[in-house]
């Protein structure tokens, strides 16, 4: 039941409802069930029913201001009865931006008009990475660990990115340079706008520094050859037992002895190789008798490899005959200097003992009974 007006006319006359005009309603003409006109019966039983539906009105949502003007992706129009609960969507969220709100918020009653809700944006932050990327030892440009950069800025803004001051991070290595940047590399990407999605992505290059490698006896090395290596390349070289002289190999040229493989990494400009040799000793004696110098030179010896000292003899013989015709057992010698061994220096400070292992070229000088003399062939003297 709507509304009820109790009226009074004439007995026995017919009458005629009339519509009303009341507001967010309308006369349904079309309605079966009204009963617009009928005849006054003197008891006052006529009732006459107009029958009304309630109003509908579109509750729309727009855009306001600069930002986002046009966006579309809004809060669908709906209709809605005269005096309806109405409740006012939620705010909007969009990557980037900041919503304000709405004109209206909570719940409110559906008026006799079109209701339009008006919310605006502001521009908010947005997300943007600066990657950097290195060449590695084969030269192949790889995503450097721990140098990508995570930043934010202003939607929509144009942003311009800078390369790593190499001094102030982690391509340094024991004042060595590792990298360089490369400002004409193709792929480098150092501006743009700074997208409401975060995807903007800066990308700079850096070159990896090369070192010079040199190789002494190069021809008796194998595993690399000289020439200039990225940074950090690792490399095995071995060093050939012996060389094109047939001399064997004793050390490399910064005094490492006891491997011909080496494994090195490159960090810096390197010189290396191997060194061959063969050792020569030399006997030195003095003759105490004649104070001559002799000396033999000793056959060579490889780096390693000993030798045998002789021990040496002096004997004085006296002839039973004439010399000329005297057999070796018609002799009778005896000893008149006694061998005391081999020394290093002729001070005779460092004796050294059989069998002999030269660390270099050296000479060996003999002592006897106080008195040295020099001598360079090991044997017995008559």
């Amino acid at each position: 039941m709507f509304k009820t007006d109790d009226l009074t006319g004439t007995t026995d006359t017919t009458v005629n409802a009339t519509a009303r005009t009341d507001e967010g309603f309308t006369f349904d003409s079309n309605n079966t069930n009204n009963v617009t006109s009928g005849n006054i019966d003197r008891n006052g039983n006529l009732v006459l029913k107009l029958y009304y539906t309630r109003n509908k009105y579109e509750v729309s949502y727009s855009i306001t201001g600069d930002v986002l003007s046009d966006y579309s992706q809004l809060p669908e129009t709906k209709q809605y009865k005269y005096e309806q609960d109405v409740t006012v969507a939620d705010d909007l969220s969009v990557q980037g931006y900041i919503f304000n709100g709405w004109d209206r918020t909570g719940t409110f009653k559906m008026p006799t008009e079109n209701v339009n809700i008006t919310g605006s944006f502001a521009v908010g932050t947005s997300s943007y990475t600066i990657e950097h990327y290195g060449q590695d030892v084969n030269g192949n440009y790889v995503l450097l660990e721990n140098e990508t950069e995570h930043l934010t800025g202003t939607t929509n803004s144009h942003v311009t990115g800078a390369h790593k001051d190499i001094e102030n991070h982690s391509y340094v290595d024991l004042n060595h340079t590792i990298y360089s940047y490369d400002p004409n590399h193709s792929g480098e990407v150092s501006e743009g706008t700074i997208n409401p999605e975060g995807t903007l992505t800066l990308k700079f290059y850096y070159n990896r520094n090369k070192y010079e490698l040199h190789i002494i006896n190069e021809t008796n090395v194998t595993g690399a050859t000289s020439g200039k290596y990225f940074y950090g390349t690792e490399l095995t070289l071995v060093a050939n037992e012996r060389d094109e002289d047939d001399e064997a190999f004793t050390k490399w040229n910064d005094g490492v002895t006891d491997t011909r493989t080496r494994n090195i990494t490159i960090t810096d400009d390197i010189t290396i190789g191997p060194y061959y040799h063969i050792y020569t000793v030399t006997l030195v004696d003095e003759d105490p008798r004649t104070t001559v110098a002799t000396q033999t030179e000793i056959e060579k010896v490889d780096p390693g490899s000993s030798i045998i000292l002789p021990e040496l003899t002096i004997e004085e013989c006296v002839y039973a005959k004439d010399a000329t015709h005297v057999t070796p057992e018609e002799r009778e010698c005896t000893f008149i200097a006694e061998f005391l061994g081999w020394y290093t220096d002729e001070e005779f400070t460092n004796k050294v003992e059989s069998p002999y292992y030269p660390p270099d070229d050296i000479t060996l000088y003999a002592k006897w009974n106080g008195v040295y003399y020099h001598y360079r062939v090991s044997g017995v003297r008559e």
